[in-house]
């Protein structure tokens, strides 16, 4: 999934990447000029991005820290892609939900209700996304990222709590667990990108990525342990319960991070959004009435002023501007071609493939005789999770339009050679050499793992937030999202059926869309890197 990779920019004018700072100024020149602010704000955060880059030493390490609590919500969603796969496929899982087989001597679950159960999931995701997340707008984003974290344990319990044979009620709390990963996965990019320290705004909205790939890692980890250990009910019902664990983790965390300065501007609580943006650059205004302040801190009073003010300004011309959007808008000549480019990136980021492998990995590596797939999908986590620390850094410096390009076909040439060998070396085979094609599977995997990370994983989501224009983006950039969970849903809902039909097959379907994906990038989506979003607007009126 790209799964994460999921910046998401509902706020107008803050992206979450490392043009943040230069898109809010942008925004500024869209707007009438209501005071001198704007020019003293911009060279304040010129200055304080340089600094922040170079000197470690002048971090606002609280902030930095309360980012990484709060990205860790990202866990949530990738350790149930991490779980599940090995859950489904543990006997005393199989034995509470599935039936006897007497002919394999086994417990066994029909493939189509298998992939019923996976794929609940992401509806709960979409709804969750539409739901829960909305209440930013009312609540803040704490209050509703808390809010999911509650939802996330309930549907934990009604997964633990089912009863012998009652695989629905398992699959009813799933549903409820994806509430919580679709609302967290708009919340947290969402109040990131808005707290963070300007010159690693990027860097700090990734983390939730990393998060997310850690915890497919982790989910991975937790399966075999528990696989390895125990041979009744524990065996599954504990690595669920480690959500529990993480849930617990984050409360305490989210309660210490600040609220975003933009939400309480909007709700007029203008002295607590004072001393919210004087925190974010490290100074506590309640100390601070209490002594003299220096030179260097009446600087940055001066320019949390400057900023109060900038902010206010914008939120007035964004409400003016959002006032009589409609979503049908969505639709209109202006906006077609960019809502399409939207959907079909968002959808291609999935459909490229990396859930088949990571939601059924260890069945995939399982079937071609691999006797422990346990640990092939620890080693895929592995590297998924460590390619996520190259590929914060390849959308600005490789570029939107060349990185997506270069993947497709990177990830199109992994897909075929993968799929090839499986169907004429194992599925047409006469006498399967398992041993020889597994390896040369597994290499595929791998450097499919790694090419997706450094293009579509890195890139997808950072474009879809230049490309929408300020009074579309919120709705455009949810809609392009339904578009990313939807394909998830497919995925998972249509794998286990499919491969147990065609087998090795149903690789050449995502090799397809990688072959579609090259050849969409290539002609109708246009180079951002570099362009400020009223070149980027120039772009598509120009075309229309």
């Amino acid at each position: 999934m790209a799964v994460g990779n999921m910046n998401h920019e509902f706020s107008g004018d803050h992206h979450g990447h490392s043009h943040g700072r230069k898109h809010m100024n942008e925004s500024s020149s869209r707007q009438p000029s209501t005071n001198n602010h704007g020019k003293n704000l911009k060279e304040y955060n010129n200055e304080e991005a340089t600094r922040e880059k170079f000197n470690l030493k002048n971090q606002n390490w609280d902030v930095i820290f309360s980012c990484f609590g709060i990205s860790f919500t990202g866990f949530f969603f990738g350790y149930d892609t991490g779980t599940i796969g090995g859950i489904t496929t543990m006997q005393a899982w199989l034995k509470r939900f599935g039936h006897y087989d007497q002919a394999a001597n086994d417990y066994d679950m029909a493939t189509p209700l298998i992939g019923i159960i996976v794929s609940a999931f992401h509806i709960g995701c979409i709804v969750g996304g539409f739901t829960i997340a909305r209440l930013a707008d009312h609540l803040g984003r704490r209050v509703p990222i808390a809010i999911a974290c509650v939802t996330y344990m309930i549907g934990l319990s009604i997964q633990i709590s089912a009863g012998q044979g009652k695989w629905y009620q398992f699959m009813i709390g799933r549903m409820v667990t994806g509430l919580t990963v679709g609302a967290n996965a708009v919340l947290t990019p969402m109040l990131l990108s808005e707290i963070a320290p300007p010159g690693i705004r990027g860097v700090i909205v990734n983390f939730y990525q990393i998060n997310t790939t850690h915890g497919i890692l982790v989910g991975y980890i937790v399966d075999y342990a528990t696989k390895s250990i125990y041979s009744d009910d524990r065996m599954w019902r504990l690595p669920l319960i480690g959500g529990f664990v993480f849930s617990l983790i984050i409360l305490p965390l989210l309660a210490r991070a600040p609220e975003s300065p933009r939400f309480l501007i909007k709700t007029r609580r203008y002295d607590t959004a004072e001393r919210c943006l004087a925190r974010l650059r490290g100074l506590n205004l309640s100390k601070l009435k209490n002594s003299s302040p220096t030179t260097e801190q009446l600087s940055v009073l001066e320019s949390v002023n400057d900023e109060l003010h900038y902010l206010k300004g914008v939120m007035r011309y964004q409400e003016q501007r959002q006032r009589n959007v409609r979503f049908w808008q969505l639709f209109s000549k202006r906006f077609l071609k960019r809502t399409i480019s939207g959907m079909c990136i968002m959808g291609f980021q999935q459909m490229s493939g990396i859930d088949y492998f990571l939601y059924y990995g260890t069945k995939l590596f399982k079937s071609v005789g691999i006797n422990d797939s346990y640990k092939t999908s620890i080693v895929l986590g592995a590297i998924n999770a460590a390619m996520t620390y190259v590929s914060i850094f390849v959308a600005d410096n490789l570029g939107r339009k060349k990185g997506l390009f270069m993947g497709s076909v990177a990830c199109f040439i992994c897909l075929f050679i993968f799929s090839t060998v499986g169907v004429v070396m194992i599925d047409n085979a006469a006498d399967p050499n398992y041993k020889l094609s597994g390896y040369i599977m597994i290499v595929f995997t791998c450097l499919f793992i790694v090419m997706f990370c450094c293009s579509w994983s890195a890139i997808a989501s950072v474009l879809i937030s230049e490309i929408f224009t300020l009074e579309i983006k919120s709705q455009a950039m949810a809609f392009s999202q339904a578009f990313n969970w939807g394909a998830n849903f497919f995925i998972a809902l249509c794998t286990p059926i499919i491969t147990a039909r065609i087998g090795y097959a149903f690789g050449y379907v995502f090799a397809g869309c990688m072959f579609v994906a090259s050849i969409f990038v290539y002609f109708l989506i246009p180079e951002t890197k570099g362009l400020t979003l009223e070149e980027i607007d120039d772009i598509y009126d120009k075309e229309n």
